[in-house]
């Protein structure tokens, strides 16, 4: 193992075990001594901390398995399922805050809350096993074999890929968040706690996209893509230039109040329209 995958792999196989321990801790606390956790007691700092390592571990997580998907030959179906697998795991940061939001109210109202503790367990434990998985795919690039090890490939298609598949999944989740809060009426005077899960949604494709900016950045911008990828994106821009304006205009087809969420559902519609024209173009032979 050449010590530049070397250093990333063992930063993520340190911090997947960490994360591993820390979700434990959480999970653990959750089902022994749920009044305190949801009143910031004792654990506080505790959970707390939890939940800060957890989001830089999912940070460097996604850098490292975009480094692995680009320079390990071996494991590359593993890589990608635990990309996915931490994908779900990042959103699932949302539903955990609903899930506590709405365990703290029916815990007022002595109302049961088997089926709400459940559900917050299956989205911790689902930290734990992509935790798990970066660090089981991690340790495999460190024992993976010197030839493996690829450090320059010219006009690596594998990233471009995957920088446009993120951003077809992070387009329809923020579209789909909108529409969520447009459904339930959302005031505008909220919209700034919902600020942190658009910014979450963004995360996979903006560290998508600063990686690839990394490893081209020493690089002429003429030979940052090929021919066919900026055929392929003026392509898909023009796509979206087309198909945005109907798509916009969809959204006045509701009979709620939209307010300014016209904003955020435009700006996600984009980057779903021009990431899947972009992929739709460049696959298409």
């Amino acid at each position: 193992m050449q010590k530049r995958i070397f250093v990333p792999c063992f930063i993520a196989l340190s911090s997947g075990i960490i994360a591993i321990l820390c979700f434990s801790y959480i999970l653990y606390k959750v089902n022994t001594d749920l009044p305190r956790v949801l009143n910031f007691e004792q654990s506080r700092y505790g959970i707390g901390i939890g939940y800060l390592f957890a989001l830089l571990f999912h940070f460097v997580a996604f850098v490292y398995i975009l480094i692995h998907i680009k320079s390990v030959r071996t494991a590359r179906f593993l890589a990608v399922l635990t990309l996915i697998t931490g994908i779900i795991s990042l959103f699932a940061f949302g539903a955990e805050k609903v899930f506590y939001d709405e365990i703290a109210r029916q815990f007022r109202h002595g109302m049961p809350i088997t089926r709400e503790q459940t559900g917050l367990n299956i989205f911790l434990v689902t930290h734990i096993l992509f935790a798990g998985m970066v660090f089981v795919l991690s340790l495999k690039s460190i024992l993976a074999p010197q030839n493996s090890v690829v450090l320059a490939q010219a006009k690596d298609d594998k990233i471009f890929t995957m920088a446009h598949c993120m951003g077809i999944i992070s387009g329809l989740m923020g579209v789909w968040l909108t529409l969520s809060l447009i459904g339930r009426q959302i005031p505008a005077g909220r919209l700034w706690v919902y600020i942190p899960f658009y910014l979450l949604i963004l995360t996979p494709y903006a560290i998508t996209g600063f990686y690839w900016f990394w490893i081209k950045i020493k690089e002429k911008i003429p030979d940052w893509y090929d021919e066919k990828q900026v055929v392929d994106m003026r392509k898909a821009a023009f796509m979206t230039l087309l198909l945005s304006v109907p798509g916009l205009a969809m959204l006045m087809l509701t009979k709620k109040p939209i307010m300014f969420y016209y904003f955020p559902y435009y700006v996600f519609l984009i980057v779903f329209l021009f990431s899947a024209g972009t992929l739709y173009f460049f696959k298409k032979r």
